[in-house]
């Protein structure tokens, strides 16, 4: 997957609605995730939660370790 193009599309889908922040950690509740904690402390409720953080999803608390690694194309 093309993490630029994921971008791209959730962009042009959700548009002013994007939030622009470094999300720190997950919240889970009943075994789902419920929302996401920002670097400020600000707690975002959700229906659903897209991780699409790359290699940096593994900064993420409440993220299942991944065997990522950074690949770089040009």
């Amino acid at each position: 997957m093309d993490p630029r193009r994921v971008t791209g599309a959730l962009i042009s889908v959700l548009g002013d609605d994007i939030i622009r922040a470094r999300v720190t950690g997950l919240h889970k509740a009943a075994g789902g995730t419920v929302g996401v904690e920002l670097d400020d402390g600000t707690r975002l409720t959700a229906d659903q939660v897209i991780v699409a953080a790359g290699a940096s999803c593994n900064d993420i608390a409440g993220v299942p370790t991944l065997p990522l690694r950074q690949v770089w194309v040009r």
